[in-house]
């Protein structure tokens, strides 16, 4: 079997798993009661930090094997926000909302990313409820390579009767997407590097956690 590249992550049961934006912004602080000054240094980024419960010695090798086919960063892996597995107004239901007698996919439409750090959709359920602080994805094929760009929602936001939604996100859409796109609203991935010297997957007696950390790659 051949391996792909980007790599999914082995799977979603993680003791860790935290994906924040990096806003890129330095601050100075200025003396005599100036006002501090921010100003953008880098594009905003995603920073991934994931930790596996303790592990058996088979559950470990196969992470460490994981790893090892990263080639420390010259590979890619995707990875969803294991502690977002639903959107927040269906997390108490245990599923996505019902689209036409089963629980939808979570796939949509990109109709406009005409306004700056909006994204219009079809294709969603009636009455479908966007909360902020859930995830959104866009995937498309550029340049003969598929990209995954990777937001958060601002505001909450409903989509009306005929399934049209538009959320507000940060951060803004690159320019690189456009409505060929595929938005994904359950499980959204986002492609990571390997953050240098980051994986730890020791093999010492007991049960050890595997560790890592990655960086968004665009």
């Amino acid at each position: 079997m051949t391996l792909t590249f980007p790599r999914q992550i082995l799977n979603d049961r993680l003791a860790e798993c935290t994906i924040d934006l990096d806003p890129g912004t330095e601050q100075a602080v200025h003396s005599r009661g100036r006002r501090a000054t921010v100003s953008r240094v880098r594009e905003p980024v995603w920073f991934g930090t994931f930790e596996t419960p303790q592990l058996m010695d088979g559950d470990r090798i196969a992470w460490q094997s994981w790893g090892k086919s990263l080639r420390g960063g010259l590979r890619t892996f995707l990875a969803w926000d294991a502690s977002r597995d639903l959107p927040l107004a269906y997390m108490s239901d245990g599923q996505m909302p019902d689209d036409g007698g089963s629980p939808w996919d979570g796939v949509a439409t990109v109709s406009s990313l005409a306004t700056p750090g909006q994204i219009d959709l079809t294709g969603v359920p009636a009455g479908y409820q966007a909360t902020a602080g859930d995830r959104i994805g866009l995937e498309q094929e550029i340049s003969s390579r598929d990209r995954y760009g990777y937001f958060e929602i601002m505001e909450d936001a409903t989509a009306d009767g005929s399934g049209n939604l538009s959320v507000t996100v940060e951060p803004l859409v690159p320019s690189m997407f456009t409505t060929a796109a595929v938005a994904k609203l359950y499980r959204p991935l986002c492609e990571f590097r390997l953050v240098k010297d980051s994986f730890s997957a020791p093999s010492r007696v007991g049960y050890p956690a595997v560790s890592f950390q990655g960086v968004q790659v665009l």
